[in-house]
Formats: C-alpha cells, structure tokens, sequence
C-alpha cells in the first residue's frame, strides 16, 4: 500500500498540472505558451533565490527567523519573477485567461520537485502513511493559490496598478509561506486553506475587473 500511495503521489504531483492546463484550455480556449515560459523562467527564479538564500540564513538564525527570511525571500523573488515575465517577455501574447496557465506553469518547477521526491519514497519504508491524503491536499491547494496570484498580478499588470498590486501579492506569498512552515499541521493547514480561499475570492473579483481592451479579451 505504501508503495502505491507514493506512486500515486508522485502522479498527482507531475502530471496534474498536465491535466488542469487541459481541462483550462478546454474550457476557455487559452493558449498553453505562457505556461511553458513560466515553467522555464521558474528554474531561473528558483536558482537565483536559492543563491541568495544560501548566503542569507545563517546556522545562528533561529527557526522562526529561518521561516521568516524564506518566506520574504521566495515571495519577493517568485511574484517579482512573475510580474517581470508577464509584464515584458509575454505582453503581447497574454490576456486574463492565459494568467492561469501562466500560474500553474510556475507552480510545475515545484510539483515536479515535489512529484520526483514522491517517488524516490517507494520501497523506502519512511513515507507518511498520509502522504496521499496530504499530497492531494496540498496539489489542489498549491493549483488554487497559483491561480489567484497569477490573476491578481495580471490585474495589475492590466489595470497599471501593479505599484499597489505587486507588493500585495509579495506580501500573500510570505503570508502563505509562513503559515506553512511556522506553525504544527493542525494549524497551518487550516491557516493556508483561508489565506488561498480569500486569495482565490479576491481574484475572481478583480478577474471581472481586469480592463484589456487591446486584447479584445471577452
């Protein structure tokens, strides 16, 4: 059972953005680029911020402080990666529907990370007997929260309000990670799943709000 807890995880981890891409496409007719220039620009991303991170954190830092760095640091790097992409390199081949493809092709770098830990469990005996359970959670949660920031710094990017905008979503990215890696899982699961709700509430609203007339985006 173990192994085939872990195999399944993996699975979901590696091949569900595959079918979320499809099933977005499917649905609105967006195009699937921008999600594979998220997946390429992610790998920069991450490089870069776990170059600085390494000369950041030091063996003195405490453990809250240790969360707290990491979060200001990925949240900055990762949303500010985001917005650089989708402000220049993809301008004129992006609307509001491809921000999703855009968010979740981001979200790929981790689940591929993710997915390729998952499977290097099997036949260990050291998996968590919730690792499905917990992977599933965590898949759907991760997918929704890739969904509202890429939205909402599409909104601004669309509206000229990123000045507003972009700090903002910094901001939820450190919230989000704070919340989980700071606290026990009975509370920072909890906590993570209303911060990506109020998130996710949040972009749909501003995603009936984004103003792209030279995109002619309906």
């Amino acid at each position: 059972m173990e192994t085939l807890n872990c195999l399944l995880s993996g699975l979901i981890h590696l091949l569900g953005p595959v079918l979320v891409l499809y099933l977005w496409r499917k649905k609105t007719g967006a195009k699937v680029y921008p999600a594979l220039v998220a997946l390429a620009a992610a790998f920069f991303i991450f490089f870069a911020a776990g170059v600085v991170r390494s000369g950041f954190i030091t063996d003195k830092d405490s453990f809250v402080v240790k969360c707290i760095k990491n979060a200001v640091l990925y949240g900055v790097f990762e949303e500010g990666g985001k917005f650089l992409v989708m402000r220049f390199a993809l301008s004129e081949y992006i609307t509001r529907k491809e921000s999703v493809p855009y968010g979740v092709g981001h979200g790929c770098f981790e689940n591929l990370t993710a997915g390729l830990a998952c499977l290097q469990l099997i036949g260990q005996g050291t998996a968590s007997p919730y690792i499905l359970g917990m992977t599933t959670l965590s898949f759907v949660e991760g997918t929704l929260y890739d969904f509202a920031a890429a939205v909402i710094l599409y909104y601004g990017i669309a509206n000229k309000k990123s000045g507003l905008i972009l700090p903002l979503v910094m901001l939820f990215h450190a919230l989000s990670n704070i919340a989980g890696n700071l606290f026990i899982l009975s509370v920072s699961i909890p906590l993570r799943l209303i911060l990506t709700t109020a998130g996710c509430i949040i972009a749909h609203r501003l995603w009936k709000a984004i103003d792209e007339p030279h995109f002619g985006d309906s």
